[in-house]
């Protein structure tokens, strides 16, 4: 018995661990968001001045690549079931740099919130497991499936369907393992 509580100390000591790390990059890509937003309201209430700006800039010759720099970000294109594809030609025809930068900021604040939500997933359920009394607790697999469900169709949406299948497929095979050690947990308490 000292040995059952010994592991679990140690399962507990992990996921708290995941558990804080989680929360970290949660964090950071939480602040990336507010930060692309800042910036692209920033860019938006300046495209004008960015606009006139980097046009002098490669009138005087001073920076030729500033051209080719916003053309190498031509279509670009994320994939997934939300695909996004960015076309710039019109903008770059017309030296629309201020909005090509206000489309960035914007593209890049959702993609950090949405992986700030697989982090955030990712925490509670590492947290569900450490308050539990068993990581072999039916509320924490059920707290488990929902949440890989929704992590799952995060994936499917932001980089397609072969990371989500994947995804699914290590999701499917863990709750099969809890559960599998749910049963045993279940004849164990049984026969004390």
């Amino acid at each position: 018995m000292r040995e059952e509580a010994i592991k679990l100390e140690k399962v507990r000591k992990s996921c708290n661990i995941t558990e804080k790390v989680a929360m970290v990059l949660e964090i950071i890509l939480l602040v990336a968001t507010i930060l692309c937003i800042i910036g692209g309201a920033l860019c938006f209430g300046f495209r004008g001045q960015i606009d006139q700006g980097i046009a002098e800039v490669v009138a005087a010759g001073e920076h030729a690549e500033v051209d080719s720099s916003f053309q190498a970000l031509n279509n670009l294109e994320i994939g997934g079931f939300l695909k996004f594809t960015i076309h710039m030609d019109e903008l770059l025809a017309n030296k629309e740099y201020g909005t090509i930068m206000v489309t960035l900021c914007g593209f890049a604040a959702v993609v950090c919130g949405m992986v700030a939500l697989i982090f955030d997933l990712i925490r509670r359920i590492f947290k569900a497991i450490r308050i539990s009394e068993t990581p072999f607790d039916r509320a924490v697999i059920a707290k488990v499936k929902v949440m890989f469900i929704i992590i799952c169709v995060e994936l499917l949406l932001m980089s397609g369907l072969g990371n989500a299948v994947l995804a699914g497929l290590i999701f499917w095979s863990i709750t099969n393992i809890l559960e599998y050690g749910f049963t045993i947990q279940q004849q164990i308490d049984e026969t004390l």
